[in-house]
């Protein structure tokens, strides 16, 4: 029996159906097997519902290497802040569109937050870092930390990036 996100499955087409969606890959037969058993409907449920959006460990691995690396010391293991942290838990940026949250990313922020109940000025310098990690550690942050089942991909920060 393996466990995937969602649910689990013994050794069947089900689990390579939802592994060839999650890899991007299908051969020919797997897709007129789906055309011709109605499996195709199941399949875009998964992909609709998120029940096949998670990134390869690789990135997520990544994405809290990077995570350790850069954003560690000012927002704490969980993004909750600390002692004379800034917590990203909860934050507006965290629950809207994701492209806010790379935005902050690319582009540092500032502005007003709330430190143990008294308001202070922060600002977050931009991540010096390539498309991919920023990439990574958007997913990193929205999956681990706020609990989201959203994918940010190198394309997404690519195209924020040249809107600037």
């Amino acid at each position: 029996m393996f466990r995937v996100r969602g649910g689990s499955f013994g050794k069947n087409r089900h689990f390579r159906l939802i592994n060839s969606l999650r890899e991007g890959i299908m051969s020919r037969n797997t897709a007129r097997f789906l055309i011709s058993s109605g499996v195709v409907v199941v399949a875009a449920v998964a992909v609709v519902t998120g029940f096949v959006m998670s990134p390869n460990n690789d990135s997520l691995n990544r994405g809290q290497t990077v995570y350790d690396e850069y954003c560690l010391r000012c927002h704490g293991a969980e993004g909750a802040g600390g002692d004379g942290l800034v917590t990203v838990q909860g934050r507006a940026v965290l629950k809207d569109d994701p492209q806010k949250l790379i935005s902050t990313l690319l582009y540092g922020a500032s502005g007003s937050v709330d430190r143990h109940g008294t308001a202070a000025r922060a600002s977050m310098p931009p991540i010096p870092y390539n498309d991919k990690d920023v990439a990574a550690v958007a997913t990193f942050v929205l999956q681990r930390i706020a609990g989201r089942s959203i994918v940010i991909r190198e394309e997404d920060v690519s195209r924020v990036r040249s809107r600037r």
